[in-house]
């Protein structure tokens, strides 16, 4: 008479595990790890999210979706995984390095390629995808990271130049910002209770529903509440809402309340000792890497300077034109305006003009409670400057202390070239920030850059200057003509403006 053993529990042989240490320990510990490093390694990344946050830019909703990411991870974690036992430890080190390299260019070579519009794009957080990316793969192995493919799709909205542009197309309101990010709630959702295609699908609806009500229930309750708290609320609740929801019907149906449902498997990439330690170097490496340097704020404070009010006019001046633009709001808050007021000089100067004609200079102004906005938001993003050429600023010290900041713009198809003056000063609760442009055509019609919003434009240009490089969009050899008329006629409005405020002082 016979037995047949009963089958054992499929295991991993290939791979040796100590098993002193419990799988979960080690998958906690490998996840720290992974987390220390990218702080180490970004640090100065996350500070500029931080100053940034702390202005309450469109970028406050990044807290938001590393919650979601958590919690689509969360959701493929707790059913079971179908990828074979295999583990190749070469192939997940040459992809691990690989990757793990890429993010080192993006930091080195993509982030200060793109300095001027730093804020706009931050680069760097894809470098911090592609990092953390990478040190999965090293530490636990291509074939578990890749059972995440969905979740890491979704990490790629911690990129806001697309979040960005969506929400200023909707019109930057808390409305269009609640939306967007319930947007990426739902597919978080659909990621993490998507055990099949049905439920991924029944989960985004239930809670694009969910998210919708709440954000009504909103409008109704605080009509008036921050973008923050209508990014945060409505998207969180809804995913957590569902996920609940989901977890409590599959374990009624189970019987077991154990999330997992199942022993934790074995890791199967057991020794990363040298895959840490050469991410420490990395890591330790690229801390020391700056990003693009970007202000916070104007230095100078004027007393009883009048933000809100448009420039006062000095003698030797006269307005011939003033428009004024409240679409900024959009990109620099409530309370934002543009205003334009176009320049024309009383008498005509041989040294401006070899036939001594009046010159005509345009002066635009922002205004702006969020000054960090004005780097978020440049000046190619403000103006219709698609395919136009820029050359390096040059730093122009103006009276009273301020500086200015000189640009020359070049508009091949117009055959123009465009001489840009900046400064900015503040009365200590609202930011002024003035442009004089001048061309070269001096005729009473010439040809000034219209204020308008072109960040969907621009797009192309800075596809184009990751392809073909800065040299597509700089002016190595700028012709600063009106170099002398810009600084003269700054330095008569400051005067002017100093003057009007009644105290005269800066500090």
């Amino acid at each position: 008479m016979s037995s047949t053993a009963a089958p054992a529990e499929p295991t991993r042989p290939s791979v040796a595990q100590d098993r002193s240490v419990h799988p979960g320990l080690r998958v906690g510990i490998r996840v720290g790890l992974i987390a220390a490093l990218t702080v180490v390694a970004y640090w100065s990344t996350f500070s500029a999210v931080v100053d940034e946050f702390r202005a309450r830019t469109l970028i406050t909703y990044l807290p938001v979706v590393l919650v979601l990411i958590v919690i689509a991870a969360v959701g493929v974690t707790w059913r079971r995984g179908n990828e074979l036992p295999i583990h190749d430890s070469q192939t997940d080190v040459i992809v691990g390095t690989v990757v793990v390299v890429l993010a080192v260019f993006f930091q080195l070579m993509l982030n200060p390629r793109y300095a001027a519009v730093y804020l706009t794009l931050h680069m760097d957080l894809l470098s911090v995808w592609l990092f953390v990316l990478g040190c999965s793969i090293l530490v636990f192995g291509l074939r578990p990271t890749a059972r995440y493919r969905w979740v890491w799709v979704l990490a790629l909205a911690i990129f806001p130049l697309p979040y960005r542009m969506v929400v200023l197309s909707m019109g930057t309101s808390t409305l269009a910002s609640a939306v967007v990010t319930l947007a990426i709630a739902v597919v978080a959702t659909a990621i993490a209770v998507g055990r099949t295609r049905r439920l991924a699908m029944l989960g985004s609806l239930l809670c694009a529903a969910i998210g919708g009500v709440t954000i009504g229930v909103l409008l109704v309750v605080d009509p008036a509440g921050t973008r923050m708290t209508y990014q945060l609320i409505p998207s969180l609740v809804a995913s957590v809402v569902v996920g609940a929801v989901m977890y409590l019907n599959r374990r009624r149906e189970t019987r077991t309340w154990n999330p997992l449902g199942r022993r934790v498997l074995p890791l199967v990439a057991v020794n990363v000792v040298r895959s840490g330690t050469m991410l420490a170097v990395l890591a330790a490496g690229l801390h020391f890497v700056p990003v693009p340097y970007f202000d916070r704020g104007p230095e100078v404070a004027v007393n009883g300077l009048a933000v809100g009010e448009p420039l006062a006019i000095p003698a030797g001046l006269r307005q011939t034109d003033q428009t004024v633009y409240r679409w900024v709001t959009r990109l620099y808050g409530p309370g934002a305006r543009l205003t334009r007021q176009e320049l024309m000089q009383q008498e005509g100067d041989a040294r401006f003009d070899k036939s001594a004609r009046p010159r005509k200079i345009v002066a635009d102004t922002i205004v702006t409670s969020v000054p960090v906005s004005l780097d978020v938001y440049p000046v190619v993003v403000v103006y219709n400057l698609v395919k136009d050429r820029f050359s390096p600023t040059q730093d122009i010290a103006l009276h009273h202390g301020l500086n200015g900041w000189l640009l020359s713009i070049v508009d091949d198809e117009r055959l123009l070239t465009y001489n840009r003056l900046s400064w900015w000063w503040t009365d200590g609760r609202r930011t002024q920030f003035v442009s004089l442009l001048a061309v070269d055509d001096h005729s009473p019609g010439a040809v000034f850059p219209t204020p308008a919003l072109t960040i969907m434009g621009n797009v192309n240009s800075l596809l184009t200057v990751l392809i073909r490089g800065n040299a597509v969009v700089q002016d190595d050899q700028p012709v600063y003509k009106d170099r002398q008329l810009l600084v003269e006629t700054a330095n008569q409005l400051i005067d002017r403006q100093l003057a009007v405020s009644g105290r005269g002082t800066t500090g």
